[in-house]
């Protein structure tokens, strides 16, 4: 199972959009996250989606990220994201030699100023354990590596996202995280418009070479991915161990509101809590 502690709000939204939302890693709550990567700052082209997989409730995440340890943690038995066909096809800027399923569609993939990497392709290769070590900084200095062309323009190698943006330090080993990655890079355009000779898509490259080695990502300040209907279907509620009846009535609203079913269940730590003024 994957576990998401969140708001009631946030569950509200999540129900209304049938989303997921990605956040930059230079704005997640371990602020060292972003000094991971030696020469150059990756942060702002990495989106993630952070869960636990650790089946026990857990009162530092319920404290964190509920509201007081009034909101609800969601559990999914897999990957909650709606994988799509995708047929093999031969199109500007996409070369698919075999059919694949993809939990985005080509538009998102290939946006009018980004690209997102396309690592997700099979469900059992989006997503994995963070792991945690006595010292992460610069854990990832290899990360990325750019060089200056002959003719001044730039060009760069690097690991993919499942490779990076997956360790943390041991002080936040509490949290079991989980978590999906998305390596977002921006681009001057659609990579259609590049396509029409070979200095055009040297141009369009050398930008996303250029942004990453300034560190300057895309104008995301998140991205969304959507929930495969019937996994939200089978999504269980629990609600935090502090919540109230009336809040309780309302996260049951929601869900016959957008799920056609109230199931709901309290926390095995409500009345253990002793709540603090």
């Amino acid at each position: 199972m994957l576990h998401h502690y969140t708001s009631i709000e946030t569950l509200s939204l999540i129900l209304r959009s049938k989303k997921i939302r990605f956040n930059r890693l230079d704005r997640v709550d371990d602020i060292s996250e972003s000094s991971t990567f030696g020469d150059y700052t990756l942060a702002p082209f990495l989106y993630i989606s952070c869960w636990t997989d650790s089946d026990e409730e857990n009162i530092p995440l319920w404290n964190m990220y509920t509201g007081n340890m009034r909101g609800v943690r969601l559990s999914f038995p897999e990957n909650p994201f709606q994988y799509l066909l995708i047929p093999k096809q031969q199109r500007p800027g996409l070369h698919l030699t075999e059919d694949v399923f993809s939990p985005l569609s080509i538009e998102q993939i290939m946006g009018d100023k980004h690209f997102v990497v396309p690592s997700f392709f099979k469900p059992d290769k989006f997503g994995s354990k963070v792991s945690y070590v006595e010292n992460s900084q610069g854990i990832y200095a290899d990360a990325l590596k750019i060089k200056v062309n002959p003719d001044g323009t730039f060009s760069g190698t690097g690991r993919g996202p499942g490779d990076i943006a997956v360790h943390k330090s041991k002080e936040w080993a509490f949290q079991h995280e989980y978590r999906f990655v998305l390596y977002i890079l921006p681009t001057p355009g659609p990579i259609s418009d590049f396509l029409q000779s070979d200095s055009a898509f040297a141009s369009y490259s050398n930008h996303i070479a250029v942004s990453l080695a300034k560190g300057q990502g895309p104008e995301l300040q998140y991205f969304d991915v959507d929930i495969d209907p019937q996994k939200l279907q089978q999504m269980k509620v629990t609600l935090g161990p502090m919540a109230t009846t009336a809040e309780k009535t309302i996260v049951e609203s929601l869900l016959q509101d957008y799920c056609g079913h109230k199931n709901v269940s309290d926390s095995r730590l409500q009345g253990t809590i002793r709540a603090r003024s």
